[in-house]
């Protein structure tokens, strides 16, 4: 894992270390882009930025609801903030001790860092603060002072850094008023009157990375949750527009389910219709088998064909297919008569039919006399909406 320490975006020498994957730690070296590119190969790289650029502050939420935290943190550390909220990015870990340790950084400073490294075309997987550079203990801050900079770190994540100026008070900060031994591990590249008014424990390595210690801080990995400006700019746009579309998706899906119902429909209704044409087929040509729905037709007309030429045999039968040529031809004028039986025995046609009102047989038997050149009786009765008749038909030499 190669890990790299930048002071500004743009340096063109710093500080890096490669750590074995079972290696408990490494020195820091110093090199330039082209040591860091040949180093990391394929790999993504660990990153330090300078904790200047981060806030390492505590809360005291207690939620572990993830929506309440993003929505209450901001508000819960404005005071804290420079910025503007909205443009403040915000990673958390809960605390041992209850609540949150958080790690706040501008999103767009964030972004500058993340382009720095696609610049020489290296993938960040991990950001940190540097100030998790060095080790912690329970109860003992570790404190650091190199050209003029201080870092304390005071937990697995907490810590901060200070101009040199600026870290009697801070670190003065850290104790007790009453606590008469003060102890720390200290470094420091200058004698300094707060480190000597300490205690000092034992001295850290500085130039050395020990994987526990950065492991400790990855909670507070400073790329959960970032997303770039184009996602960012997507995201609200979406939740502008989010209401129309779900109402569209809404008003789709409802169109495609009446769709498919009706198609549904439609095939239940043909399937009925292919069943009761098969049935009336049986019905006319009992002997033939294995006839289905889509070579009925065809079928239908080799029969009638073979029915046709056998009638002009002197065999002593009569053939139906006249008469049952006239009988379609009269049903064929409204489509809303169904024949729901079909017999011929004996040379005498017996055919029954359903149809929607009485005017409807009357019609049909006009038809019929005139197709046949004969009367027909026709015996109906109403039931509900539906009419049910029938008639027969002898057949004449």
């Amino acid at each position: 894992m190669l890990i790299l320490r930048l002071q500004q975006p743009d340096d063109q020498e710093f500080a890096y270390t490669l750590l074995g994957d079972k290696a408990l730690f490494s020195d820091w070296v110093y090199g330039t882009w082209v040591d860091a590119v040949r180093l990391a190969g394929n790999q993504a790289v660990t990153l330090f930025i300078p904790t200047r650029e981060v806030l390492l502050t505590h809360t005291g939420l207690a939620t572990t609801n993830i929506r309440q935290i993003r929505q209450a943190l901001p508000f819960a550390l404005e005071e804290n903030l420079v910025g503007e909220l909205e443009q403040q990015h915000f990673v958390w870990q809960e605390a041992s001790n209850g609540g949150l340790d958080v790690a706040v950084i501008d999103h767009e400073r964030l972004g500058t860092w993340i382009a720095a490294l696609r610049q020489h075309k290296l993938r960040v997987r991990t950001i940190l603060p540097d100030v998790f550079i060095l080790p912690w203990s329970d109860g003992q801050p570790t404190i650091w002072q190199r050209n003029g900079q201080v870092w304390v770190r005071t937990g697995a994540h907490n810590g901060f850094s200070c101009p040199a100026d600026a870290a009697p008070i801070l670190i003065d900060g850290l104790f007790e008023d009453d606590d008469t031994e003060r102890s720390a591990q200290i470094y420091s590249d200058v004698p300094s009157q707060w480190a000597n008014d300490l205690k000092a424990v034992a001295e850290p390595y500085p130039q050395r990375l020990t994987r526990r210690y950065m492991e400790d801080a990855l909670g507070l990995n400073l790329l959960k949750g970032y997303q770039d400006k184009s996602v960012s700019v997507f995201q609200n746009h979406w939740k502008r527009w989010r209401p129309v579309v779900i109402a569209a998706s809404l008003v789709l899906m409802i169109g495609a389910g009446l769709q498919v119902m009706q198609t549904l429909q439609l095939k239940r209704q043909v399937d009925a219709s292919n069943q009761h044409n098969l049935a009336l087929f049986h019905e006319l040509f009992p002997d033939i088998q294995g006839v289905t729905a889509q070579d009925i037709r065809s079928r239908t007309l080799s029969e009638m064909q073979k029915l046709n030429e056998s009638s002009a045999k002197p065999n002593g039968k009569i053939s139906p297919m006249p008469y049952l040529a006239s009988i379609g031809k009269s049903f064929q004028q409204d489509n809303r008569l169904k024949i729901t039986e079909l017999r011929i025995r004996n040379n005498k046609i017996s055919l029954a039919f359903t149809a929607p009102d009485l005017q409807i047989v009357d019609k049909l038997q006009q038809d019929l006399k005139q197709n046949l050149g004969k009367e027909v009786e026709i015996k109906s009765n109403q039931t509900g909406k539906e009419v049910r008749a029938q008639f027969e038909l002898e057949m004449a030499s």
